[in-house]
């Protein structure tokens, strides 16, 4: 789909509605007007627009009808209650747990579920704790990411597999053969959702992947304004903000202060980004200055 009336007609269909001559909205509200019910929307973020008047439509005329829409940013119409979906909840990093410790947390109860059902006849031991849980940590609870690598297991083993997760996109480049194309591995998902930013938004998130950790706005514009570009600060911090909403940059309150930061696997691959257009040596030149100048104004 790649226009309003296709989305207005995919959900017409769906409502086993047959082919109308009057206007869609005009239909759904004839089906839809005295109904109770639930229409779940997925995967909305490249018709967001198309999406969110949709939905306002059917909500405006069918006070009955309720919309659960997954997507990677709100619909921003009135009415509407975000339940922002975290990765899946890992082991800490430094306590060594035993295996019964690590089945409490969901992202090792997954892994595991996923390791079984290859066939090997796989089982969480004391000995495979690092391992997995170096694993769950190293994908940031990422369920996608977590079922791609114990898919991988049966190849390379549980600790072949942790260790070759420093090149975690190649290793997790093969996925179920049903699923949508976009689904089927790390990489295309991320591909996905970076095709669908603007030119400002995959600069300035390439460009903050420099950063190990989390980062200020304001350490972000030093490093990511480059005044020949004729990017702004304002350009910068409605970009950010625009990757919040869309899940590639995380934020939270950091010592009273908003700091944002990305997750590993989203990292890694803005990395790849970086380096292929060439811009990775001076945006971490520029990284090292402004450090520079920042233990300079450091008071003594």
């Amino acid at each position: 789909m790649r226009d309003r009336e296709q989305l207005f007609g995919a959900v017409a269909s769906a409502l086993g509605l047959a082919e109308q001559h009057a206007k869609p909205e005009d239909a759904l509200h004839n089906v839809l007007g005295r109904r109770k019910g639930l229409i779940i929307l997925d995967s909305c973020e490249h018709l967001i627009d198309e999406t969110s008047a949709l939905a306002n439509c059917i909500l405006r005329r069918c006070p009955e009808i309720e919309i659960l829409a997954t997507s990677r940013h709100a619909l921003q119409i009135m009415g509407e209650r975000v339940f922002r979906l975290p990765p899946l909840a890992c082991p800490s990093e430094h306590p060594m747990l035993t295996a019964a410790q690590l089945l409490s947390y969901p992202a090792v109860q997954l892994f595991v579920e996923r390791a079984s059902a290859r066939g090997t006849d796989f089982t969480l031991s004391d000995d495979d704790a690092s391992a997995v849980t170096e694993i769950c940590r190293k994908l940031d609870g990422v369920p996608l990411a977590i079922e791609l690598a114990a898919m991988r297991v049966a190849m390379f083993g549980l600790k072949d597999t942790a260790a070759r997760l420093g090149s975690r996109l190649d290793l997790l480049k093969f996925g179920r053969r049903t699923a949508d194309p976009r689904h089927r591995t790390l990489r295309a998902t991320l591909d996905w959702s970076h095709d669908h930013l603007s030119e400002v938004e995959r600069l300035v998130l390439r460009r903050v992947a420099i950063f190990i950790g989390s980062f200020t706005l304001d350490t972000a514009v030093a490093i990511v304004v480059v005044e020949e570009e004729g990017m702004s600060q304002n350009d910068v911090a409605e970009a950010i903000e625009s990757l919040v909403d869309k899940s590639m940059v995380e934020a939270g309150v950091d010592t009273h202060e908003i700091s944002y930061w990305l997750l590993d696997t989203i990292r890694t691959y803005a990395l790849e980004k970086l380096l292929h257009k060439g811009e990775h040596d001076a945006i971490a030149t520029r990284l090292h200055e402004q450090a520079i100048e920042g233990e300079q104004r450091r008071p003594v």
